[in-house]
């Protein structure tokens, strides 16, 4: 994950610096966005810097987050606004069969919680490795 350009979204402040600390610790350039407008405006202003500023390779984004968007709707709006497939692992503590497969629907890696940091590098390396 050295040098990996991560986009964490959450809501929860205490989680973020956690998460925060855990990306720095595996040598990852990461941005840290509250919810799902922060991030696009992060993602916005980075492209438009000369050269195209920087572009997340990786979405780390809870499913539940506050407004009307989703973890699944945050990484599908970055998606857009970069104009590729990027690779994201989406956090939740729901267990239902229906959230995997809409998960596995839109090319997200699903984690549940509660999330020990081996297996969120799991599963980021994982993310990393099936994008296209």
């Amino acid at each position: 994950l050295y040098g990996c350009r991560v986009l964490l979204v959450d809501d929860q402040p205490e989680i973020r610096h956690a998460m925060q600390i855990l990306l720095f610790q595996w040598h990852c350039d990461a941005r840290i966005a509250a919810n799902a407008a922060e991030a696009l405006a992060l993602v916005a202003r980075e492209q438009a810097q000369p050269g195209g500023g920087w572009t997340p390779e990786l979405v780390v984004s809870d499913y539940w987050l506050p407004g009307p968007l989703s973890g699944i709707d945050t990484v599908q709006d970055v998606r857009r606004a970069v104009g590729r497939q990027v690779a994201a692992v989406l956090i939740s503590g729901d267990t239902t069969p229906e959230q995997a497969q809409l998960a596995a629907q839109h090319d997200l890696m699903l984690l549940r919680k509660p999330v020990q940091s081996s297996v969120l590098r799991g599963k980021m390396v994982q993310a990393l490795l099936r994008r296209p």
